[in-house]
């Protein structure tokens, strides 16, 4: 097929996927009663839904493998558009309360403004010309030779560290349990969390590296390969549906499909549809196990999930922010604070804030406060619209460096952080969106300092044996490989 013919397929395709997401959606699930209500809130709701269908859409034609911008449209376009446009036009929400329409129109406008500010961010933080990497720009390339036993070392000590604490716990049989159900072995908060990471995260950073190794011939025995599906066995027994919660599953297996699932054979087409049917339709259920084992399932109409399950409460929350900040006026950073010292012991911190989540469900009366904070709301309790603006600012901005650099890796074939971390960020960054902030980022840290430790490490190590090389033999090697991208390219 030519590549014009191509190109006109994915227009059709962007197109297709913009009338559906932009109007067959909206259409579906709105009831009919609502669009006798086109008031200010439902209007500027449909605004946002448009604006971020669109945002969906058109990178669809190029084909791009943004993989961060479309996690980030998808959540504002599910969670910040078409669930907000069914709440309102019935006005119920998760949560039983009542809001004044000032307060619904400055929950919208706080979308849009962050909106607006992340893509803004996005075109600040596109790379200003194609330049030739140096030879360090590649991060840690440890794919090199020596690399497999490096990743042999320190999957070996990944294994090791998480069969203890696993002992520790109890019994393997406590990993099928729901997580509500656990009992701690350990006395706080914190050690808990810790532990829970370092049987986690650890093999799962050593399963990424390991599958992309082996996926690029590095390997040359047989037993890192056997490593490897040893690591994929245990990942998948302590990252279980079950005993974890959703997000981090979700992430891990969203991660590995972004890692190894030919972009090109599913298209952004298919990913965007994929993950709008996952938002839209499975998400509800992934908490089937939360309480007990029974697998109960309640079905009902999605449009009564958007108004009925807390698991669509974001939007909501937006408003307690609202409402938060009208009684108490901003935290002047507090919250923010709070969030990235997260690591702090309050034993050594009394007057730490409490999550966002928790914080508005307390000041809004709920019963119930391990809920969600979305980024919006974060940044709109920090520092009012200001704070979002800032807030998103920056977040798109750090968001385009982190894709360009892992288009470049990719590009170049070169293994690096970016690799590793881009694709989990990407699914990860639904539960980041979504909060609450405090939470998330304890949660995050975590995969981002393994990861970092490893390819530190091992890139070290790699570079060291490189050192016996002439200095311009592996610069060359670095700009031959940059050269030769660029001619297929064009």
């Amino acid at each position: 097929m030519g590549t014009g013919n191509q190109v006109n397929i994915r227009y059709m395709y962007a197109t297709l996927l913009f009338l559906v997401s932009g109007g067959l959606l909206p259409l579906l699930f709105l009831p009919w009663n609502g669009w006798g209500q086109l008031d200010g809130p439902v209007a500027i709701s449909l605004a946002v839904l448009v604006y971020s269908a669109a945002m969906l859409s058109y990178p669809v034609a190029a084909n791009k493998e943004r993989i961060l911008d479309m996690t980030f449209w998808l959540f504002a376009y599910v969670f910040l558009g078409l669930v907000p446009l069914v709440q309102l036009a019935e006005r119920s929400f998760p949560w039983p309360d009542v809001y004044s329409d000032r307060t619904l129109v400055t929950a919208q406008l706080m979308t849009l403004a962050g909106l607006l500010a992340y893509h803004a961010g996005t075109l600040l933080g596109k790379p200003s010309k194609a330049s030739p990497p140096s030879s360090g720009s590649l991060t840690d390339d440890f794919a090199k030779p020596g690399g497999a036993r490096q990743f042999l070392i320190v999957s070996g000590i990944a294994i090791l560290v998480s069969g203890a604490l696993l002992v520790q716990s109890g019994s393997i049989s406590s990993l099928f349990l729901p997580r509500n159900a656990l009992e701690s072995v350990y006395e706080t908060k914190s050690q808990n969390l810790i532990a829970d990471q370092l049987m986690k995260v650890p093999l799962f950073v050593c399963l990424i590296v390991g599958l992309t190794m082996w996926k690029r011939r590095a390997f040359r025995s047989v037993l890192p390969k056997l490593t490897t599906l040893l690591l994929l066995v245990l990942c998948l027994i302590v990252s279980n549906p079950i005993s974890n919660a959703r997000y981090w599953f979700g992430s891990v297996m969203l991660t590995l499909c972004l890692l190894f699932v030919p972009w090109k054979r599913i298209g952004r087409f298919g990913w965007t549809a994929g993950y709008l049917l996952l938002f839209i339709v499975i998400f509800p259920y992934t908490d089937l196990f939360r309480n007990n084992l029974d697998g109960d399932i309640q079905t009902a109409g999605i449009s009564d999930i958007f108004v009925q399950k807390g698991d669509y409460d974001a939007f909501q929350m937006m408003l307690n922010a609202v409402d938060y900040v009208e009684m108490n006026g901003t935290t002047h950073g507090k919250q923010m604070l709070g969030s990235l010292l997260f690591w702090v012991p309050r034993s050594l911190w009394e007057a730490k804030p409490l999550s966002s989540g928790q914080l508005l469900g307390e000041s809004s009366g709920y019963f119930y406060t391990n809920l969600s904070c979305p980024l919006w709301a974060e940044g709109y309790i920090n520092g009012g619209f200001v704070g979002v603006v800032l807030l998103f600012g920056l977040y798109g901005f750090v968001s385009r460096r982190l894709q360009s650099k892992y288009e470049e890796s990719r590009r170049l074939s070169a293994m690096s952080i970016y690799r590793i971390v881009v694709p989990f960020l990407s699914a990860y960054q639904v539960f980041l969106l979504r909060g609450d902030l405090m939470n998330a980022l304890a949660y995050m840290s975590s995969f981002l300092l393994f990861a970092y430790l490893f390819t530190r490490w091992s890139g070290s190590r790699s570079r060291s044996q490189s050192h016996n090389l002439p200095a311009d033999r592996a610069d060359s090697a670095v700009f031959s490989r940059y050269t030769r991208s660029n001619i297929a390219s064009r």
